[in-house]
């Protein structure tokens, strides 16, 4: 399954720029180009639901894997991040890094 680049590449960005990684840095820990990085940023490509994962694990952010998974609109993920301490504070990161891997053994 993939998602949509151009509704999620703000989404990876912000993810990436709020855990103080640069592209290159995301592209070692995914194992893929800072170029390709960039391309899914800016929406110039498609990111497979099981990277998108990845993606939030590398940035240490699962309650954002979390709300992916469960198919909340990016608009929504966007606030959540800009909102990040209450919405950690609401689900705990805990309960949403547990989630994330039950979802992840049963789709993946």
């Amino acid at each position: 399954m993939n998602i949509v680049s151009m509704t999620f590449g703000p989404v990876l960005r912000k993810l990436r720029k709020t855990s103080g990684l640069t592209q290159e840095e995301i592209g070692e820990k995914l194992h893929i180009s800072r170029e390709y990085v960039s391309k899914l940023e800016r929406g110039e490509r498609e990111i497979k639901l099981a990277d998108a994962i990845q993606w939030c694990q590398a940035t240490s952010m699962p309650e954002i894997a979390a709300a992916i998974l469960t198919g909340i609109d990016p608009s929504v993920i966007m606030n959540i991040l800009d909102h990040l301490p209450i919405f950690l504070q609401t689900i705990g990161a805990a309960f949403a890094q547990k989630l994330v891997s039950y979802i992840s053994v049963m789709f993946f």
